[in-house]
C-alpha cells in the first residue's frame, strides 16, 4: 500500500554537490590576473575618477549657493559649504591611500571603491534621498570591474548594502525618499544590494572573457621562441615574453613599467653606439614605420652581447601612435653557420680554380649554374657571354669549334634523357686539339639535380687513358 522511497546515497549527494560548484567556480573569473602594466593604466584612471569627485563633491557647496559658515557645527549641518568641503574632504582621503605605492594592488583597489562608493552615498545624502542618484551606485560598479579584483569589488557591492540599511535605520531621509522605506530600510536595502548584483553579472561576464583572452594571449607569448615585447609611446615596458627575459638576462619581476633604455644597449655589428644612444628599434615611435634589421647587437645584462634579428611594428590607434612591438630572435649560430658555409665554399672555389682542368656544372635543365676559370680559357669562351649567362650563345661558341657537332650535341641530349648516367668521351677540335671529358650526375638526397664535366686537355692524336674524375659544386 505504501510506496517504498528510494534511499538517498550521502556520498552521492556530495558529489553532486561539489560537481556542481566546481563548474560554477570555473565560470567565474579567478581575478587578480591583469598584467602590470593593464592594472596600472587602468588604476591611474580611477585614481583620477576618485579625486574628481572629491573635487566635485567639494565645490558642490559653492556652486549651489550654500551657506557659508565657519563652525564647528557647520562641518555637520546639511546645506552649508563648510560640510560639502568636509565630505569631500573623506574621499579625498580613500583617493591619496589609492595613490599610494607602499600598498598592493588589492588595498589600493579596494581604496578606490571605497572612495567611489562613498562619493556615491555622498550624492544621494546632499540630493535628500532621491532614487535617481541612487544609478550612481550602478554606475560606480560598472567601472570597479575594471580592476578584474573580487576583493575590491565584493567590498564595493557589501559597502551598498550596508550603507543603505544602517544609514538607512539611523537617518531614512539621508537615503530614501519614500514611506516604504523608512519603514522597512533593511527591506529596501536588501532590494538595491540584490539589483546592484544583478547588474554586477553582466560586468563579471564581460570580465570572465576579457581575463580569458589575456590567458590565451599570455600562453601564446610563453610559449613562442622569440623574444617578444611591447613597449608604451614612453619607451616603457608593458609586456614581454619568458624568452625576451633568457635572452637577455633579466629578471621578470623588475621589468614591467621600467624604460627600455634602461635594460638593453643596443650598438652596430661591429660593437659600436648608434648616435645619441637612439636604438632603431625605437624609430617606430616617432616616424611610426615598420623596421627590420639583421645586422645589429642586444647587449645581455650581465655583459656578453648578441646577434639578432628583429623586426619592430608601431602600434597605432586611429592615426596615433601609442607604442610598439618588438619581435627578436639570437642569429648568432646562424651567423656562426653562414660564415663556415662561406669558408668551405671558399675553400671549394679555390681548389675549383686551381685545377689544371676546365670544370662545368649544370642544372636538369642543361642551364651553366658554374664553371672555372680552365674551362672558359680551353673553349675560349668570350667573358661577356659567360657573363651574361646565355647559354645558348655559350653553346654556339662550343659547337663552331667542333669537328663533330651533331656528335656532341647528341651526347648532351643523351645525358638530359638519362640524367643518372655517367659518361666518358673524347671531342677533337677544327683546330687539332683534343679534349677528354667526363661527365656524372649530381645528387642531393638520392635524386638528380644536374650533372658536371671534367675536361682535360690531351695531346694531339693521342689515345685516351680513362681516368675517375668526380666533381660536386
Amino acid at each position: 500500500m505504501f510506496k517504498k522511497v528510494p534511499q538517498v546515497n550521502p556520498q552521492s549527494v556530495r558529489r553532486s554537490i561539489h560537481l556542481g560548484m566546481r563548474r560554477l567556480w570555473s565560470f567565474l573569473p579567478k581575478g587578480g590576473s591583469l598584467p602590470d602594466a593593464a592594472w596600472h593604466s587602468r588604476h591611474r584612471f580611477m585614481v583620477r575618477l576618485t579625486w574628481f569627485h572629491a573635487v566635485l563633491i567639494a565645490l558642490a557647496g559653492p556652486l549651489l549657493g550654500y551657506r557659508a559658515e565657519l563652525s564647528l557645527h557647520a562641518v555637520f549641518e546639511k546645506g552649508t559649504v563648510l560640510h560639502t568641503l568636509a565630505q569631500g574632504l573623506i574621499v579625498a582621503v580613500f583617493a591619496f591611500a589609492a595613490s599610494n605605492r607602499r600598498f598592493n594592488r588589492t588595498w589600493r583597489a579596494t581604496a578606490v571603491g571605497m572612495g567611489l562608493m562613498t562619493a556615491s552615498a555622498i550624492l544621494v545624502h546632499l540630493s535628500g534621498g532621491y532614487i535617481e542618484l541612487h544609478f550612481h551606485f550602478f554606475v560606480m560598479l560598472i567601472f570597479m570591474a575594471v580592476y578584474q579584483d573580487w576583493v575590491p569589488y565584493l567590498v564595493a557591492i557589501l559597502y551598498v548594502a550596508l550603507q543603505h540599511g544602517v544609514v538607512g535605520v539611523l537617518w531614512p531621509h539621508e537615503v530614501f525618499n519614500h514611506t516604504a522605506a523608512f519603514d522597512a530600510p533593511w527591506t529596501w536595502a536588501a532590494i538595491h544590494a540584490f539589483f546592484v548584483l544583478w547588474a554586477s553579472v553582466g560586468s563579471i561576464i564581460s570580465w570572465k572573457y576579457t581575463e580569458s583572452a589575456f590567458t590565451q594571449v599570455r600562453l601564446v607569448l610563453k610559449s613562442v621562441g622569440e623574444g617578444i615585447f611591447g613597449l608604451n609611446r614612453e619607451g616603457n615596458i608593458v609586456f614581454i615574453n619568458s624568452a625576451a627575459i633568457t635572452m637577455l638576462g633579466l629578471e621578470e619581476t623588475t621589468l614591467l613599467g621600467r624604460p627600455i633604455a634602461q635594460l638593453i644597449r643596443q650598438t652596430k655589428a661591429d660593437g659600436s653606439p648608434y648616435p645619441d644612444d637612439e636604438s632603431p628599434f625605437l624609430m617606430p615611435l616617432r616616424n611610426g614605420a615598420s623596421y627590420h634589421m639583421t645586422d645589429t647587437m642586444f647587449w645581455r645584462k650581465d655583459g656578453p652581447r648578441f646577434a639578432i634579428e628583429y623586426r619592430s611594428t608601431p602600434i597605432i590607434e586611429g592615426d596615433e601612435v601609442t607604442g610598439l612591438v618588438v619581435t627578436f630572435s639570437d642569429i648568432t649560430e646562424r651567423q656562426q653557420a653562414d660564415a663556415e658555409l662561406k669558408t668551405t665554399l671558399s675553400l671549394l672555389s679555390a681548389t675549383v680554380e686551381s685545377t689544371a682542368d676546365g670544370i662545368l656544372v649544370v642544372n636538369k635543365d642543361g642551364k651553366i649554374i658554374h664553371c672555372n676559370r680552365k674551362f672558359v680559357t680551353m673553349w675560349r669562351i668570350p667573358d661577356h657571354v659567360m657573363a651574361c649567362g646565355a647559354d645558348d650563345e655559350a653553346l654556339g661558341w662550343v659547337l663552331d669549334q667542333l669537328q663533330d657537332p651533331e656528335a656532341f650535341l647528341k651526347k648532351v641530349q643523351d645525358l638530359y634523357t638519362a640524367p643518372d648516367a655517367e659518361s666518358h668521351d673524347v671531342l677533337t677540335f677544327k683546330d687539332g686539339r683534343v679534349f677528354e671529358r667526363y661527365s656524372q650526375p649530381q645528387r642531393i638526397d638520392g635524386h638528380s639535380v644536374g650533372g658536371s664535366g671534367v675536361f682535360e686537355t690531351l695531346p694531339q692524336r693521342c689515345m685516351p687513358k680513362r681516368r675517375c674524375i668526380c666533381c660536386t659544386p
